[in-house]
């Protein structure tokens, strides 16, 4: 079953599986190539006279401990999403469109949470006519956290719903939502401790100069765009309401157990 899982979150989540690694080694390569001097970070940092810089500031960074910080934070807030996305197949649609879903709102979070932030704080620069030097993978992280925002607050009543359509006596199903409704929690708190500029110095997510409101700006582009492109969870619980007005039987905890191995091993 796990052998089968593992093919599973490859074949439908390649691509945050990808972000996940090509991300922090682009970072790094462009690291090592600034040390040894072939190329100069600032090339590829959002300056006024870089506007290419709105994408590919997200893989420079001033220093070691800046960069580790964003990797590691960055690595954690994936892995949290594709946890959430993978919460939502077992538990609650295990259909392909779900998936692509999943990996449409991912890919969306990631890159509007980076350039949209990054393209306000470039118009403002060429505006005023101010140097600005901006830089770090930050925003995405924001932006991720704030994706997964969206996914728990659709997922949490989605899986008490389904375990009350289905009268699964199953322990571990109330633990998927205290697991979601945590994890929501966790992002609710990320919001507000984004405006402290200590945080975003003790976490390495921002050098001290960091960009506090370009990080609650990508927070909230995540968040609108799990809300935007998650919004099948809301039909879903929908569906799933009126599907509570019809009589259903009740399962036991051994038959509860075995249809969600069911579920997995069907999974193509």
């Amino acid at each position: 079953m796990l052998v089968n899982l593992a093919g599973v979150v490859w074949e439908r989540y390649r691509v945050v599986l990808l972000a996940s690694v090509m991300l922090p080694l682009a970072a790094v390569a462009v690291d090592l190539l600034d040390r040894l001097g072939v190329l100069e970070g600032e090339v590829l940092a959002l300056t006024p006279s870089s506007p290419w810089g709105v994408i590919t500031s997200a893989v420079v960074h001033g220093g070691f401990y800046h960069l580790y910080g964003n990797l590691q934070s960055f690595s954690f807030a994936t892995m949290l999403v594709l946890a959430a996305f993978m919460l939502s197949t077992v538990f609650i649609d295990d259909s392909r469109s779900a998936a692509r879903t999943h990996v449409r709102a991912f890919t969306a979070a990631l890159v509007l949470s980076q350039a949209l932030p990054a393209l306000r704080l470039y118009v403002e620069a060429v505006a005023s006519g101010a140097h600005v030097v901006a830089y770090g993978l930050s925003q995405v992280v924001f932006g991720l956290m704030g994706l997964l925002a969206s996914t728990c607050a659709a997922l949490a009543p989605l899986a008490a719903l389904t375990a009350v359509e289905e009268r699964v006596e199953v322990p571990r199903l109330p633990r998927a939502v205290l697991i979601a409704s945590s994890s929501l929690l966790i992002s609710s708190l990320m919001l507000l401790a984004v405006g402290f500029q200590e945080f975003l110095e003790a976490l390495g997510m921002g050098m001290p100069t960091a960009n506090v409101r370009g990080h609650v700006e990508a927070f909230v582009v995540g968040l609108v765009v799990g809300a935007a492109t998650l919004g099948w969870g809301y039909s879903r619980a929908r569906l799933t309401l009126a599907k509570l007005r019809r009589p259903s039987s009740s399962l036991g905890v051994e038959e509860a157990r075995r249809r969600v191995i069911m579920k997995i091993s069907r999974m193509p």
